[in-house]
């Protein structure tokens, strides 16, 4: 802010005249200059670069609105004092010194932001010499504001950062001259000062051309700010990130979030991967939809619209048929946020290709039911040697023993025979009870539910345990591997309540119907708790294993002291086991 030097007076009547005539004081004709009426004024205004214009207002007052129009038409931004004879040089001093206190106090302000600001500001040429430094880059460099302004360019900034500084000058302040199209506003660089004995400081600098009192650039100005902890964290933050990557790529595993308002989606890079797409389509849901298969789509929405509108969590697996044509098998987990203050209705998620684990799992089942097939016919041919074999062997010993009983033998060695006679009696029972056991052939030949009957009186012969037996519909027309199954999930389960229920009465509830059969085994005993008994233990994975494998359902619901129900869903129309993925097309995986 500067004073006022050049002051064009108005004067109709000589006031200001005779005013300084009276005072004994005068103006260098050079600072001063005097007109009697309004175009006078006007003519000067236009002619001449004035500070400020006094009015000396005289009798004749009917003047001052052609004074006022010819301010407004030639400089309407200058000052103007309206005086009497009085007032002339009070008002004259008054703001004179007002500037000057407010450019004092200006300056001060400045000095004390200078001196105590944490960031450094610089002021330069425009070759980048150093003209002023505030005392902060002591603290940023290590060097003094005086062995700073003594330091040049190349010395103040790495080598790297010098190179962009020269660039920027280059580009924006060609020959000194700056380009005003491109020197407006501040421009922000990320520039490495030095530092004494110690590596360089990167800072955040932000640069603006400075200009003087008449418009004119006479330098720049700069205020750098110490960002080595934004950068450490930058750094961190990237590492980290870096690491995710390659855990989600390792896994085949991506995370995304769908804002259920703008239907927009973002993902991971590997999401973007497992599902073989264009990243420019990745922030469309739609293209993620279209490559679910057809038979899955539905599902899988209601499933994601439900734990949008519910804030709910969820799992569901589905297929999708990749643009390249891959079928793979996806898990995807996620949970519905509620909106907030920020943040709009959401579904948060992960995704994870498991394409192989189901292979896995499909030849797992296999191999499973291929174990299960060699132990039926495992069962069958040691049940079918028992009876026939040594069933057979054992009554032509009996028939032998009857025969020499009726030649004349003395009295103990008849006796013998007779025990030895009952001793084959048992030994047939207990081959036919075992081979029945291992493979009743009344199921081959009779059906399911004549076979549970004779079972369920064999069991209670042996154990004294009474079963209730209900069932509906017939199983003439039930596939035999189904009939197998349906008997040993009951035989298991019911050896189960013999051994652990600790009851003497069990129900058996046997349901055929068109599509599927129902089984449903229960007792009032012991009970357990099914989260802490072994994944292997009682034979409960066996019954599981077997209802699987035949694309079944098991449920088993008890508690201690409150029994035991097994629920059993089998389908009669027999399955392929090997459920899960398309045999048709298989990705190739290669190794990470």
């Amino acid at each position: 802010m500067s004073t006022i030097s050049r002051i064009l007076i108005l004067d109709p009547d000589d006031t200001v005249i005779s005013g300084m005539d009276r005072l004994s004081l005068s103006w260098p004709s050079s600072s001063v200059g005097l007109v009697r009426t309004p175009e006078e004024m006007r003519s000067a205004l236009m002619e001449d670069d004035w500070d400020a214009v006094l009015y000396a207002v005289g009798r004749d007052r009917t003047e001052q609105p052609a004074v006022i129009a010819a301010l407004r038409e030639t400089r309407s931004d200058l000052p103007v004092v309206f005086f009497s004879e009085a007032g002339i040089l009070r008002q004259v001093y008054e703001e004179d010194e007002r500037r000057r206190q407010a450019l004092e106090m200006s300056e001060m302000h400045y000095k004390l932001l200078a001196d105590h600001a944490a960031d450094v500001i610089w002021m330069s040429d425009f070759r980048m010499n150093v003209t002023y430094a505030s005392p902060s880059v002591f603290k940023l460099r290590g060097y003094t504001v005086e062995e700073t302004l003594r330091q040049s360019p190349a010395e103040i900034l790495a080598e790297e950062s010098y190179e962009v500084a020269r660039e920027m000058l280059e580009l924006n302040i060609p020959h000194g001259s700056p380009d005003p199209q491109k020197t407006q506003e501040p421009r922000v660089y990320e520039l490495y000062l030095t530092r004494k004995n110690a590596p360089p400081v990167p800072t955040e600098t932000a640069v603006t051309v400075i200009y003087d009192a008449d418009n004119q650039p006479v330098g720049m100005l700069a205020v750098s700010r110490d960002i080595t902890e934004r950068k450490r964290m930058e750094n961190e933050l990237r590492l980290r990130e870096e690491r995710l990557r390659k855990a989600q790529a390792i896994a085949h595993l991506g995370d995304w979030e769908w804002d259920s308002v703008l239907n927009t989606i973002s993902c991971s890079d590997e999401v973007i991967r497992l599902f073989g797409i264009d990243e420019s389509q990745a922030r469309n849901p739609d293209t993620f939809v279209n490559t679910i298969h057809p038979e899955d789509r539905a599902t899988f929405l209601a499933t994601l619209r439900r734990a949008a509108e519910q804030s709910t969590t969820f799992a569901t697996d589905c297929r999708i048929i990749r643009p390249d044509g891959v079928e793979r098998v996806l898990h995807n987990e996620g949970e519905g946020l509620p909106p907030d203050r920020d943040r709009p209705r959401r579904v948060l998620g992960t995704v994870q290709d498991i394409t192989e684990l189901k292979h896995a799992e499909a030849e797992l089942r296999r191999l499973s039911h291929r174990l299960l097939e060699v132990q039926e016919n495992e069962r069958r041919q040691i049940a079918s040697m028992l009876d026939d074999e040594a069933g057979q062997s054992l009554a032509v010993l009996k028939l032998m023993l009857n025969k020499i009983a009726q030649s004349p033998l003395p009295g103990d060695v008849l006796t013998t025979i007779e025990e030895a006679k009952r001793i084959i009696d048992g030994l047939v029972n207990d081959i036919r009870r075992l081979s029945t056991s291992l493979r009743p052939s009344m199921l081959d030949h009779m059906g399911l539910l004549p076979t549970l009957e004779w079972y369920f009186r064999d069991v209670t012969a042996r154990t004294n345990l009474r079963i209730n037996f209900e069932h509906e519909g017939t199983d003439s027309t039930v596939h035999p591997e189904v009939n197998i199954a349906a008997y040993r999930i009951i035989q298991e389960a019911l050896t189960n309540v013999v051994r652990h229920a600790g009851v003497g009465q069990a129900t058996v509830r046997v349901e055929i119907g068109r599509a599927s059969m129902s089984l449903e085994i229960e007792d009032r005993g012991r009970g357990f708790d099914p989260k802490k008994v072994p994944e292997r233990a009682s034979g409960l994975s066996g019954i599981v294993e077997r209802t699987r494998d035949l694309g079944g359902t098991t449920s088993i619901r008890s508690a201690p002291g409150q029994g035991t129900r097994i629920v059993v869903s089998l389908p009669l129309k027999r399955r392929i086991y090997r459920r899960g993925v398309s045999p048709r097309k298989r990705e190739a995986v290669t190794p990470r």
